[in-house]
């Protein structure tokens, strides 16, 4: 009895499948860049998380796109982060982004169906997600995320050699 509903579930199982199984584990060069490109940082004060941030360098991930300024992905959490879109995330008043100390040119929040954030391995539900466009600046490139109270959290990027 338990042989022949075993059997049944397995070929309903593997009738729901796809033709090649191998299909599930094609390579997407995109992704793989990006994930040679992601640093993950963290802000903590005793023992409590403040803010988690994972970026992505997009001028590293897709060159001829990301040319001009450096450009990129960013998916932050801040606990007990405000609720309106102008002021949570990295709009939240209390936290400043820069790289190299200089503020952003333009921080777009980004949609839940936006191309850009949909190709990049990064999908914490409760993150909030940008794309960063910064002056032109040399290498190392220090982008780095502060709280008057809580510190400074710093990742640190090497540009590609041209």
């Amino acid at each position: 009895m338990y042989r022949t509903i075993a059997l049944v579930v397995m070929l309903a199982v593997a009738g729901c499948a796809p033709q090649n199984v191998m299909q599930m584990f094609d390579r997407d060069p995109y992704f793989e860049k990006a994930m040679e490109h992601l640093q993950t940082g963290t802000m903590v004060r005793q023992f409590e998380t403040k803010a988690v941030m994972h970026t992505v360098y997009l001028n590293g991930v897709d060159s001829a796109k990301y040319s001009n300024d450096e450009h990129f992905f960013i998916s932050v959490y801040i606990a007990n982060d405000f609720y309106e879109d102008e002021t949570k995330g990295l709009f939240n008043p209390n936290y400043t982004l820069k790289l190299n100390g200089q503020a952003p040119l333009s921080i777009t929040l980004l949609e839940d169906e936006d191309p850009l954030r949909k190709s990049m391995p990064l999908s914490p539900r409760w993150s909030n997600y940008y794309w960063v466009r910064f002056a032109k600046q040399s290498t190392p490139m220090v982008l780095e995320l502060s709280h008057p109270h809580y510190g400074v959290m710093a990742l640190t990027y090497q540009k590609a050699l041209q």
